[in-house]
């Protein structure tokens, strides 16, 4: 695809460097950087395509920039780009000569690359909807057919065709691990090993022998000398100590690490992909993470947004859920109703994947002729009762609590309880006096 030139005109220069640079690694796109409304107005000869615009302008102002770009042919798509206490005033301004706001929040480079994407969907002097993005092929669950993760099923197709270092930024529960693999089985290593460490609770000085290799005896392997042409998955990199976190930065710039215990350095021939639930920046302000290996990472992220902004993706990812959950217990397909489908689209997810996990295979246990209907949602936080679903339970207690449940919901009727389970009535009243049984002799 033909690259495009697109305005980043503001104040802070260092961040919109970090934006052009990360967007840059992942599609073809010519930036400018001006700090100031003058640079831009001077430079309007280069033709942009796209200018994004800081609210808050400077020498000129908005207004004055906006006067200058009018007599542009062909005029440039302009969006603004606002403070998160800013967007309501900024959102009042968009008009035919200003397309839209993008926020500068935590999905801010989001926001930015879908705008571009929006416009090199077609011709640089017309405007549109959002361009095609080839699917990746689903892995772990994976689906994203939202325009929130546009962004996200792009990035990890480009990622896919190359070696890059990608750092995925995402709340707990979101789906990282299942972005890495996806970005390793549709790599160059997929026939290679992909394997996952989780840094946070391993000691800092067994982790410098454990990932590194740092200080190993003959016959000892690290986890890259495991994957070696393959795919490491480091979860938690934010809990790195500052000095391992010098090695994880020399083993991506220089693909070595020099182990200064046995005088050598060690070669490290695997894709590197990290993930974090914290964003960087705020653990770089905290100093307690290499500023120079956060611009390394930023240049390459991908930022997953939370269950509750995917959209319509929570019903087909409950779907795949179902169908993974039948699998496991060799029954038959169980499908959603509509109206359980549109309670399912509605709810905010607090818990993201985990929590759609824990509300579905409840749900799939209630589900009537492999159908479940809407009265089988039951999210975690509408009934106290239900709190045993997450808790670690014997099939014979969960059967108990489901059996139980099923009672309080049908007034104690017991035909009607065994019709719906799909049991015997005598089932329920063994498991009731055995449970009596167990009471009195406890008195």
């Amino acid at each position: 695809m033909n690259s495009i030139k697109v305005f980043l005109v503001g104040e802070d220069v260092e961040r919109n460097n970090r934006v052009a640079s990360q967007i840059s690694s992942i599609t073809n796109v010519d930036f400018e950087i001006f700090q100031n409304g003058k640079e831009c107005i001077e430079n309007l000869a280069l033709s942009p395509s796209l200018i994004f615009i800081d609210y808050y302008l400077s020498d000129p102002g908005f207004d004055q920039v906006m006067r200058e770009l009018s007599s542009c042919e062909p005029k440039p798509k302009v969006i603004i780009m606002a403070g998160v206490n800013e967007r309501d005033i900024a959102n009042e301004l968009i008009r035919e000569d200003v397309h839209d706001v993008v926020v500068k929040d935590s999905s801010f480079n989001e926001q930015i690359l879908q705008a571009i994407l929006k416009q090199k969907g077609k011709r640089p002097t017309t405007f549109g909807t959002s361009p095609k993005i080839q699917r990746v092929p689903e892995v772990n669950n994976f689906i994203g057919n939202s325009p929130s993760m546009q962004p996200v099923i792009h990035a990890m197709e480009l990622f896919s065709q190359n070696d890059n270092v990608v750092w995925i930024y995402g709340k707990k529960s979101t789906g990282k691990e299942s972005v890495a693999r996806n970005i390793h089985t549709n790599s160059k290593n997929a026939n290679s090993a992909f394997i996952k460490v989780d840094v946070e609770h391993i000691p800092a000085d067994h982790l410098r022998s454990a990932l590194f290799g740092i200080g190993k005896v003959n016959g000892d392997q690290s986890y890259f000398d495991r994957c070696e042409g393959g795919t490491i998955y480091i979860e938690n990199v934010d809990k790195l100590s500052r000095e391992n976190q010098m090695h994880l930065l020399s083993a991506i710039g220089k693909h070595s690490i020099y182990d200064e215990i046995n005088a050598k350095n060690i070669n490290i021939r695997s894709r590197i992909i990290v993930s974090t639930s914290l964003d960087l920046e705020q653990v770089v302000r905290s100093g307690n993470f290499h500023e120079s290996l956060y611009k390394i990472l930023f240049a390459n992220q991908i930022a997953l947004p939370e269950l509750s902004k995917r959209g319509n993706d929570v019903v087909h990812l409950a779907q795949k859920l179902l169908n993974d959950y039948s699998k496991r217990n060799n029954s038959a397909t169980i499908k959603l109703s509509q109206d359980s489908c549109l309670k399912l689209s509605e709810y905010s997810y607090p818990g993201n994947l985990t929590e759609l996990r824990s509300v579905i295979e409840f749900a799939a246990v209630l589900a009537e002729n492999n159908v479940i209907n809407e009265d089988a949602i039951v999210f975690n936080n509408q009934n106290e009762q239900l709190s045993w679903i997450n808790q670690e339970l014997t099939l014979e207690e969960f059967n108990s609590k489901l059996i139980h449940h099923y009672l309080n919901k049908y007034d104690n009727k017991v035909k009607l309880v065994a019709d719906k389970l799909a049991i015997g009535k005598s089932t329920i009243y063994r498991m009731l006096q055995k449970e009596s049984s167990s009471d009195e002799s406890n008195e």
